[in-house]
């Protein structure tokens, strides 16, 4: 496994290699990107950078915008830049499943996130893939061990959320907005998720109401016409939210 200090240290020879950095939409993965573009040297750079983006319909509605920044701007810095966008949406697949998922399993990411990506690292025999967990992120960091390979590699582990904002601001020139959303100081949404997400709780939903009402309104209809189905779990330890949901916020 890999950290900043491996890149900062002793930059890590890429140039002869793919590698696959998956867009999440948020600050995290963007600040990957972004130092990787404008800060580790030309010579060691990917022979191939391959993005790769699953978009949401439920995503905000900046997060689509921002990812495009993300890629022209990634066209700028290195030779050879590989796209691809998924579309999908959650509340669609719920109620093709005919079921909201428990947050201890999450069908809504392993068929719409892990398994397209899987399907595209193998398709163009990608080398490396890279992770933007950051310290705040180490329990996740922790957890996703058990599906770790030699292919994977978090350069920016060292850094704070904090880190990746600044960086971003100052490559790309925005980020989106939903992270400037703020109540007592403190930030009303730590990731640009889907809106809702199964594992928010009720509390959690109400602050999606209150910034997104369209996207709470869409969320509740789709409870409505799946029997039994419903948002907002309270009862749930974190120690039992989905490793497969969280590891790619």
């Amino acid at each position: 496994m890999f950290t900043l200090l491996d890149i900062s240290e002793a930059p890590i020879d890429y140039s002869q290699k793919r590698v696959l950095i998956p867009l999440s939409g948020g600050i995290n993965s963007a600040a990957v990107l972004c130092f990787l573009g404008a800060h580790h040297p030309s010579e060691l750079k990917p022979a191939d950078l391959h993005l790769f983006y699953c978009h949401f319909k439920e995503h905000s509605p900046e997060t689509m915008p921002f990812v495009a920044d993300l890629m022209r701007w990634a066209r700028t810095k290195f030779a050879s830049v590989k796209l691809k966008i998924t579309r999908n949406s959650v509340n669609q697949f719920f109620e093709q499943q005919h079921m909201i998922p428990h947050p201890s399993i999450s069908p809504c990411s392993q068929e719409l996130k892990i398994k397209p990506k899987m399907a595209y690292i193998e398709e163009h025999r990608i080398d490396v893939e890279l992770i933007g967990f950051v310290k705040e992120d180490f329990r996740r960091y922790k957890r996703a061990q058990k599906y770790n390979t030699e292919k994977t590699h978090y350069p920016i582990l060292h850094w704070s959320d904090n880190n990746c904002f600044t960086i971003v601001r100052d490559c790309i020139g925005w980020y989106p907005p939903i992270y400037d959303i703020k109540e007592n100081g403190r930030r009303v949404f730590s990731h640009n998720n889907c809106l809702p997400c199964k594992n928010m709780t009720t509390r959690q939903l109400e602050k999606v109401a209150r910034y997104f009402p369209k996207h709470a309104q869409a969320a509740y209809q789709t409870a409505a016409r799946i029997p039994g189905a419903y948002w907002g779990r309270d009862d749930v330890p974190e120690v039992l939210i989905c490793d497969t949901c969280t590891r790619l916020s």
